[in-house]
């Protein structure tokens, strides 16, 4: 899945988790969920491109302190390890996270479009669980 399908997810289930603590967490095991369905990939240095232009979004969007940016920043870490092996830092072979050391499946060949509609689906979910929080 691309960088900022996970971190809209991420924001997604962070603001159901209602604390930065629990968002970072459950925006992790959401990294891994969302790995396992079929899903294409983008080119790894455009995808750490738009995940970090994602996280910059939703943190002006919501607030850097806010469970939804910690859920978006969680959905996003396991993929350092691929900004690592793009800059020459760490081999393939050494990722560690199940879904990219191979301990859990890893999807493939499923398409951009249904992560578009499951990216933008769990941003609107986000900004709409905000605004009854705050109405």
């Amino acid at each position: 899945m691309t960088g900022s399908g996970h971190a809209c997810i991420g924001a997604f289930v962070g603001a159901l988790s209602g604390s930065p603590g629990k968002a970072l967490a459950v925006g992790v095991v959401s990294h891994a969920i969302c790995d396992i369905i079929p899903h294409s990939e983008a080119p790894r240095a455009l995808d750490l491109v738009l995940a970090g232009a994602a996280l910059g979004g939703i943190a002006a969007g919501f607030g850097a302190r806010s469970a939804e940016f910690w859920g978006a920043a969680g959905g996003v870490l396991p993929d350092v390890e691929h900004g690592l092996v793009v800059a020459g830092l760490m081999k393939e072979q050494h990722c560690v996270f199940p879904t990219h050391s191979g301990a859990l499946p890893h999807g493939r060949n499923g398409g951009f479009l249904w992560q578009a509609v499951a990216a933008a689906t769990a941003l609107t979910l986000a900004t709409l669980l905000r605004l009854r929080r705050t109405h």
